[in-house]
């Protein structure tokens, strides 16, 4: 709980959050198994971007809780951020030879399956297939799969909206866009990615 007020306490020169990773590093040596310190840490290197360090600390979290969400999205994060330079997990679900682009969208998917509803890993998910393929077909047929499942999804209109607005076609974006706009807007999070998209 230190940790976390020390985080939320900003000074000039990062103190507050090299404090903060200190204390929590120190959690996690006295007690490896604390899996509530590591979900805040793994928060917190992802926010000073350490992402070689989120990746290693999710894939021990994922060790002990196999469907731990935070763990989840941080190792999809750190690959996608870390590509070639990442260390590939071993794992028996990791194929020989796998990217890191290719392991990071296993596990987001894997994210997704679990938590359908949760905007920002499909967001996530379809930043990785952005990645992989550059050429946008994957990610629209992902954000195209998705809205044909629930048409009237505001969340799932909106994740087209994106991925046209990736591939540039911002008349196609603006599209699927304008309905979200004309409906509630359900939480803070969604409402943040349609001021962004607009």
């Amino acid at each position: 709980a230190y940790a976390q007020a020390r985080e939320e306490v900003p000074e000039p020169d990062r103190g507050h959050l090299r404090d903060a990773l200190s204390l929590l590093r120190r959690v996690m040596s006295l007690d490896p198994q604390n899996v509530a310190a590591a979900e805040t840490l793994l928060k917190l290197y992802q926010r000073c971007g350490m992402m070689a360090e989120s990746l290693q600390l999710s894939q021990d979290v994922l060790a002990i809780d196999g469907k731990n969400q935070t763990a989840l999205e941080s190792k999809a994060i750190a690959l996608l951020n870390l590509g070639d330079k990442a260390k590939l997990p071993h794992s028996a679900t990791t194929r020989p030879g796998a990217s890191a682009l290719d392991v990071a969208l296993q596990t987001s998917l894997h994210y997704n399956d679990l938590w359908p509803d949760d905007l920002e890993g499909q967001l996530l998910t379809l930043q990785i297939l952005n990645r992989r393929d550059s050429s946008g077909k994957q990610e629209s047929d992902r954000a195209a799969k998705l809205l044909a499942a629930a048409p009237s999804n505001p969340r799932f209109m909106l994740l087209m909206s994106v991925a046209r607005a990736d591939q540039r076609d911002f008349d196609g974006a603006k599209k699927y866009l304008t309905p979200v706009c004309s409906s509630p807007i359900p939480d803070a999070r969604m409402l943040r990615i349609v001021v962004a998209q607009c």
